[in-house]
């Protein structure tokens, strides 16, 4: 992968999968959230404010960002694409060569 400047290693390494939730296990304080990506199934424990917040429910889309034990879950991915492109104009020219 080509790193580009002014970009942390949370924002754009790793690898981009793209999966379905298969099941949201909620209580008041955390949640469990299971996605299956082909093969793999990812499980992941989150608290019950952040998954409210990124509006995660069974059947939806979702995009995760692994690098290594970090997982970022992404709901909309144009949103996060956009905020990347924000943050580095040149990112089109670094993703193209």
């Amino acid at each position: 992968m080509i790193a580009a400047p002014r970009l942390t290693n949370r924002d754009f390494n790793g690898q981009l999968i793209k999966g379905t939730v298969l099941e949201v296990d909620s209580g008041l304080i955390n949640a469990s959230v299971m996605i299956q990506s082909g093969k793999r199934t990812i499980s992941i424990m989150m608290s019950a404010a952040e998954l409210v917040k990124a509006g995660i429910a069974v059947n939806s889309t979702v995009f995760c960002l692994m690098s290594g034990k970090d997982i970022t879950i992404i709901t909309d991915i144009k949103e996060y694409m956009t905020s990347l492109q924000k943050k580095n104009p040149n990112l089109e020219t670094y993703l193209v060569k």
